[in-house]
C-alpha cells in the first residue's frame, strides 16, 4: 500500500506475483504499516527446506597435472597399488590398469591434495588481507 496526504492519494497492492516454483512454498503473506515511510511493509513467509547435498560428482582438475608435487604424489600412490598387486598372480597388466582407474585411492589422493592446496591458498590470502589492514 502507498499513501500520500497532499493531495490525498491511496494505492494498494492487492496481490503478490511469484514464480510457479515458489507458489506452493508460501506460508503467509501480509501487508503491515511501515514506520516513518509512505509505503507499507510487505511480508512474505516462505517454507524453504533445503535437502542436504552429498559430495556430488568428482572431476579431475587437470591444472593439477602441471604441479610436480601432485604428479609425484599420484605416482607414489600408483606404485603402492602396483606393489600390492605384484604378489597376486591373477592380476595381469590390463586388469591392473583398470583397477588403478577404478580404485578410489587416486581420486582420494587428488581430493586430499586439492583440499590442502585450497586451505593453504585461503590462509595465505587471509594473511595478506591482514597485512593490508595493518598498513
Amino acid at each position: 500500500m502507498w499513501r500520500q496526504n497532499k493531495p490525498e492519494i491511496h494505492c494498494q497492492l492487492d496481490f503478490f506475483l511469484v514464480s510457479v516454483s515458489l507458489a506452493g512454498k508460501f506460508l503467509k503473506a501480509d501487508i503491515l504499516p511501515g514506520y516513518k515511510t509512505d509505503h507499507f511493509l510487505c511480508i512474505i513467509v516462505i517454507n524453504y527446506q533445503s535437502h542436504p547435498r552429498g559430495p556430488g560428482l568428482w572431476k579431475l582438475n587437470s591444472s593439477l597435472l602441471w604441479e610436480m608435487d601432485y604428479v609425484n604424489n599420484i605416482k607414489s600412490t600408483i606404485l603402492e597399488m602396483v606393489n600390492q598387486c605384484k604378489s597376486d598372480r591373477t592380476v595381469d597388466e590390463v586388469l591392473l590398469r583398470e583397477m588403478i582407474k577404478i580404485q578410489t585411492t587416486c581420486r582420494d589422493t587428488s581430493i586430499k591434495y586439492s583440499k590442502a592446496k585450497t586451505k593453504k591458498m585461503k590462509t595465505e590470502e587471509a594473511d595478506i588481507e591482514n597485512d593490508i589492514a595493518a598498513l
